[in-house]
């Protein structure tokens, strides 16, 4: 499905339903989770997500739809230690989500199968005087709607 980023609809949707992430960023409709980048003057902390790297596994003989994509996600806060703390709740509600069934669980208009962490970095942006934590994570859907 050309032009859909249901990996970062599957990131959003999870990070906006866990306790631990919205008593740092707000529950939804919290306007401090962003697509791709977070808009100058943005209270802070807030989170970016963006992808990376997407592939698709080919069968044999078919195309069963499923995908691996790589997503970023960006933590930043006023200081080093609440980007740390908001990259480790964004940790806890992310990693291995959906890996408790084997045929996957419908979430977010797709079927997820796993999201693993993969690398991840701190920085400072002087120019915005903010600090951030990225983490990578593999996230294993269908790009086909069930």
């Amino acid at each position: 499905m050309a032009g859909e980023f249901l990996a970062g609809d599957i990131i959003k949707t999870r990070l906006g339903a866990v306790a631990g992430v919205t008593a740092i960023v707000g529950a939804p409709p919290s306007d401090r989770i962003h697509k791709f980048w977070v808009p100058q003057g943005s209270e802070l902390p807030a989170i970016a997500y963006k992808q990376l790297a997407a592939r698709r596994l080919q069968g044999t003989y078919n195309d069963p739809g499923f995908a691996i994509a790589t997503v970023q996600v960006i933590s930043l806060a006023k200081t080093m230690d609440g980007a740390h703390e908001l990259d480790r709740q964004v940790r806890l509600a992310l990693e291995r989500f959906g890996s408790q069934q084997p045929a996957g669980i419908p979430f977010a208009g797709t079927t997820l199968y796993d999201i693993k962490p993969g690398s991840s970095a701190d920085g400072y942006a002087d120019e915005a005087e903010l600090f951030f934590v990225t983490s990578d994570y593999a996230v294993h859907h269908l790009e086909i709607t069930p």
